[in-house]
């Protein structure tokens, strides 16, 4: 006697192509074996009785449908971050905002390898929590010489489903094998005179960028300049980093503040 065993391919959630269908007859008592593949981007949950092996055998002995049921892949994308002057770490808002993800700066961790990393959300850790915000000047947090990396809570767009609503970042150490952006001779300079911060020796007619960090790496001045000085109001004392990019490329220079 002749069987019809039809296979329906189904994709969880619902999605908008038609679910393809395989029907083929085989004689009563056979053994097939059936294989489900998934579309880029999904994968193989289960078979609607239930089971989950993929390929499988089915004994044949009465006219039968059976569905194969896909999900979509889980994303775990990494946070970018940047390094800045050898003893500071930044994440890339930027990039981040562009993923889909807009954290708060009390959203983001920065954690200190003690032995190794552990997996996100263990119940037991050691590494050392040790500063919260965007940016994380390293020689405040410990040893340039140790292991950092960045976490973040975050909400999964509706692009596409996380692995997980923490995300990590790739784990630095200050060892010369990352991109950093170091401080460098500049053919511009600052001083202080009357309460104002002079920058001299930027392009005149060309635009210039300058940025100003403090101590823990906050940008506490971000202004563009076409002229070849720019005065602002001093900052409190301290040091600061004042970073100007022009079309030649950025550079920064170490400023104290009396």
């Amino acid at each position: 006697m002749r069987k019809l065993f039809a296979i329906l391919l189904s994709f969880i959630p619902l999605v908008l192509w038609a679910a393809p269908t395989h029907e083929e007859d085989v004689d009563c008592g056979t053994k097939v074996q059936i294989t489900a593949t998934p579309k880029p981007g999904y994968h193989f949950e289960r078979w609607s009785d239930g089971s989950t092996d993929n390929p499988r055998w089915i004994d044949v002995s009465a006219d039968s449908d059976l569905k194969a049921y896909f999900a979509p892949d889980c994303k775990q994308p990494v946070v970018p971050v940047e390094a800045l002057y050898d003893w500071m770490l930044v994440v890339d808002k930027v990039t981040l905002n562009n993923m889909g993800f807009t954290p708060a700066e009390d959203d983001v961790r920065w954690y200190r390898v003690v032995n190794k990393i552990d997996e996100r959300g263990a119940a037991k850790r050691d590494d050392e929590l040790v500063h919260v915000g965007y940016y994380l000047t390293v020689t405040h947090a410990g040893s340039i010489d140790d292991f950092y990396y960045a976490e973040i809570e975050v909400d999964a767009p509706e692009s596409f489903v996380l692995c997980s609503d923490t995300l990590r970042s790739t784990t630095w150490k200050f060892d010369g094998t990352q991109a950093v952006f170091r401080l460098t001779d500049t053919p511009f300079a600052c001083h202080f005179a009357e309460g104002k911060v002079h920058i001299t020796g930027l392009p005149p007619g060309e635009p210039a960028d300058v940025a100003v960090f403090d101590p823990l790496g906050k940008c506490i001045l971000r202004t563009r300049s076409k002229e070849s000085g720019l005065v602002f109001d001093a900052p409190p004392a301290g040091c600061y980093i004042i970073q100007v990019s022009t079309r030649a490329g950025t550079s920064g220079i170490r400023y104290i503040q009396p």
